[in-house]
């Protein structure tokens, strides 16, 4: 058995950033690289904690992004990258309080920062997720005078190009340039629907998968039915790719038309939950509708079965595009329902808080134990974790199932923990 890997980051005072060629040189902030990146793999299944690193003091953790050598963990004064098997740190790049913004792709290949130097002014540095190494740095407009990342980050971007979308004025949506400023297209208004003549149309949506842009919308109001469809369109132009669209019936007054969510599965497949209703998941890249299910659907595997939690069974279940049973797992006493598990390839990844013992407990269950196998419990056992009305998550990143603690008040604190 390994024993657990407890991570500091080093105090980041009175190094130097690299800078690129032909650029000035960043006093006062600290930039490492990883000169040999061990890219990983996704977990196959989970035993124990093997690390844990927690957030500097006065340092606020914002979000985390998987990448190919473990996690790269967002703070509101720069990027920190840490080893997913191990937790070690591979690199970072902190500006303190020049940093104004950050953006990352949802698979963790762009990552970017706006940074105000004080001698050349505004720019946007592009940073290599696995070595950290600057791909390039652009002078741009100037930013805002707030100082530290905080709130400024996004995901809705790749590749250089941002989607933004105002739930309130025109345009519905746009992709813009974050090197330039520039709008790269337009789309003045939300799409028009074809399975419904309704006069209202609204863009309530966008995500951001890849070269493909999700862009949900409705339609209300037309021949006292409803309508709601999914877009696909192209990163850099706007153009529509494939559509779906569905007839929602009758309007009821007042509610307007039912509310959906998107969620990113994998690198390519999304699925469209709707309350009280269907979950369909798509392949985003064609369009196909892979299924519908009445279940909440967790993931979608390598081999294209698709994983769910079924409330009216008390399972896990694993089945393939059919609905063919291939697997199911009873879930474990004491599992926070209002949270999705993890879905690693061999097999579920759940968490809470016990109702027998105080501490937050993580379940791994293998898809080939069936019913009969009783569940590996990984006992995160902390003195750090002490609120049991903090916050916790978990999600598969290279290396580790990532477990995520975090305690708002006096004594906030953010802790990571690695599980392999």
């Amino acid at each position: 058995m390994r024993a657990r890997r407890r991570v500091r980051l080093a105090a980041a005072v009175g190094a130097v950033v690299l800078s690129a060629a032909g650029c000035g040189v960043f006093s006062g902030h600290r930039h490492t690289t990883n000169d040999d990146p061990r890219e990983l793999s996704l977990p196959q299944r989970i035993e124990q904690v093997v690390w844990d690193w927690e957030a500097p003091e006065g340092v606020r953790l914002v979000a985390t992004v998987a990448v190919p050598v473990g996690v790269v963990v967002v703070l509101d004064d720069g990027f920190v990258a840490l080893a997913g098997d191990t937790g070690e740190e591979v690199w970072q790049y902190r500006v303190g309080e020049d940093a104004r913004a950050a953006y990352a792709s949802r698979r963790g290949d762009y990552l970017a920062m706006e940074v105000e130097d004080p001698e050349d002014g505004a720019l946007l540095v592009e940073l290599a997720p696995s070595t950290g190494e600057v791909v390039k740095q652009v002078a741009i407009e100037e930013t805002d005078d707030e100082r530290g990342i905080n709130g400024a980050f996004g995901r809705n971007v790749s590749d250089g190009v941002l989607i933004l979308r105002d739930p309130f004025d025109a345009p519905a949506l746009e992709g813009r340039s974050l090197e330039t400023d520039e709008a790269l297209w337009v789309r003045e208004d939300p799409p028009e629907c074809t399975a419904v003549d309704g006069p209202n149309t609204d863009t309530v949506a966008s995500v951001v998968l890849g070269e493909v842009v999700l862009e949900g919308f409705s339609c209300t109001g037309g021949d006292d039915e409803d309508g709601a469809g999914l877009l696909g369109r192209d990163l850099f132009t706007g153009e529509e790719l494939w559509r779906f669209e569905e007839v929602l019936g009758p309007s009821v007054p007042g509610l307007g038309v039912l509310h959906r969510r998107y969620d990113p599965l994998t690198d390519r497949h999304l699925a469209m939950r709707t309350l009280n209703g269907l979950t369909r998941v798509f392949d985003v890249v064609d369009g196909e509708l892979l299924g519908e299910w009445e279940e909440q659907v967790i993931g979608v595997l390598e081999d294209g079965s698709v994983a769910l939690h079924s409330a009216e069974h008390n399972q896990y279940r694993r089945e393939d595009s059919s609905g063919e049973l291939l697997a199911a797992l009873s879930v474990p006493r004491g599992v926070n329902r209002s949270v999705y598990p993890v879905l690693v390839d061999d097999g579920v990844v759940s968490h809470g808080y016990s109702t027998l013992e105080p501490g937050v407990r993580v379940w791994f269950q293998s898809w080939e134990w069936e019913n009969d196998g009783e569940p590996v419990v990984i006992d995160v056992a902390d003195e750090r974790l002490s609120d049991p009305e903090a916050a916790v998550s978990a999600t598969a990143i290279p290396g580790a199932v990532l477990l995520h603690y975090s305690e708002d008040g006096p004594e906030a604190k953010e802790v990571l923990f690695g599980l392999a």
